[in-house]
């Protein structure tokens, strides 16, 4: 492909990739279908149609895609990976399992395949196994927020208390909108009025780009904390509003059959 056609595919091919990222998943699945037949060997096309029926929870379809993709280039580590979580998906982590470690052979430094197998271990509960892909993940991209938190709640199940709030930390510096881990960090500690992780709470309660789960963690731990020190008031009002909220979107995603 010479270098004008490369970039009119490389174009297209990120315009039909913000759709998937969109969920207009029947979008991105019909713009790359139709790309394909002027670009038939592009890759990331039979990728992004992979990875919109995955999103579809049409997962064997979604494999078959990701398959063509690695009868091009089969060392397409991205398609591995993406069949392992296929694999994952449907319940089967055996399967899973084997994607990952090829992925893993195909490209050593690709960090999401070291995390997913780890994810794997650690439902398995091998404790060593998971910790040691996690860290082998975290070396290569520090950037995983979803890892740093896995591994957080890895050692909080081993009850080492301290690496628990050391990762659970480290996964909010990366996403502060990871509330779950501010959750999960209140379990772990004795507030006093003056402590910075619920002047932080507090602060973040205020972001207008919180949605409806992140703040009904933030209301629990926010009534954990005032708990903590005895404004039982406080604590009660924000224990109330999480358990209102919580109970708005379990109504809100009711199905009524008539």
């Amino acid at each position: 492909m010479d270098k004008k056609l490369k970039n009119e595919a490389e174009t297209k091919a990120q315009i039909i990739m913000n759709y998937y990222q969109s969920k207009s998943y029947d979008l991105a699945i019909a713009n790359a279908k139709k790309l394909l037949k002027k670009f038939p060997n592009y890759v990331s096309l039979f990728n992004i149609i992979g990875l919109s029926l995955q999103a579809k929870k049409e997962f064997n379809e979604a494999i078959n895609y990701f398959h063509k993709a690695l009868q091009i280039n089969p060392n397409y580590f991205l398609a591995l990976n993406n069949i392992g979580l296929s694999y994952r998906l449907m319940g089967n982590d055996e399967e899973a399992q084997i994607y990952f470690e090829k992925a893993i052979e195909r490209s050593p430094k690709f960090a999401t395949a070291f995390s997913n197998l780890a994810n794997i271990k650690k439902d398995l509960n091998l404790i060593n196994e998971a910790i040691k892909l996690y860290e082998k993940a975290l070396e290569l991209d520090n950037n995983l927020f979803l890892t740093h938190y896995n591994l957080a709640l890895i050692y909080q199940s081993i009850g080492n208390t301290a690496k628990a709030k050391k990762y659970f930390f480290s996964s909010l510096k990366i996403n502060p909108n990871l509330t779950i881990a501010d959750k999960q960090i209140s379990l772990s500690i004795k507030y006093n009025e003056n402590d910075p992780h619920l002047k932080e709470m507090k602060e973040k309660l205020s972001n207008n780009k919180l949605n409806e789960d992140q703040k009904i963690q933030l209301y629990f731990a926010l009534g954990k904390a005032y708990e903590d020190f005895k404004n039982y008031k406080i604590s009660s009002e924000y224990l109330i509003k999480g358990n209102f909220l919580k109970s708005f979107i379990i109504k809100k995603n009711l199905i009524v059959i008539k």
